[in-house]
């Protein structure tokens, strides 16, 4: 099977927001800083009753502080979007695309190969860590906890061809999770 892939920045960001706030690696993540940030401001809580006592103004420090908690919580998914539309924007700012636009992906008997204008990969189907199945859209195929080759649903030709794919990926790679697009 061969694939002609083309990538443009919104799939790039389509992987990274998947990486990052549903992916087996990301989850896990943005659960750490949650906790972090409770940690902190409980921290900063009970410092502030330790210094004020259960004075007013020591429930007032309290409160800001349980508002600001709250803040975060709520705006902490937005503030990892951002920040990757930030990163994104800088390196290509900087000509350092994180990815090929144009690439063509073979999948052999017992790998699969990317060839790109300036560089070809080839990769034991052994080096999948898992398969991840994004709503019928993308499908990635990861090679480590940062690293991903991007399949959009573009690349295929129709239906019966993206369900043949995912068959035989299933095959190779016995860890393949399907998510919804959030």
């Amino acid at each position: 099977m061969k694939f002609q892939v083309h990538l443009n920045d919104n799939d790039y960001f389509e992987f990274n927001k998947f990486h990052q706030l549903q992916s087996h690696y990301g989850a896990s993540v943005i659960k750490k800083t949650r906790i972090l940030l409770t940690v902190l401001f409980g921290i900063l809580i009970l410092f502030s009753f330790w210094s004020n006592g259960f004075t007013e103004d020591g429930f007032l420090n309290a409160g800001i502080y349980l508002v600001l908690l709250i803040i975060f919580q709520v705006f902490l998914k937005k503030f990892f979007l951002e920040t990757i539309k930030a990163n994104i924007k800088h390196l290509k700012k900087q000509g350092k695309l994180a990815y090929s636009e144009y690439s063509e992906i073979e999948f052999l008997e017992k790998s699969f190969t990317e060839t790109t204008p300036t560089n070809k990969t080839e990769q034991s189907y052994a080096s999948l860590e898992r398969i991840s199945v994004l709503d019928g859209k993308y499908i990635f195929l990861h090679t480590n906890n940062l690293m991903a080759y991007i399949l959009p649903a573009n690349a295929f030709r129709n239906q019966e061809e993206y369900d043949t794919f995912l068959q035989f990926i299933q095959s190779i790679c016995p860890t393949v999770d399907f998510y919804k697009n959030d």
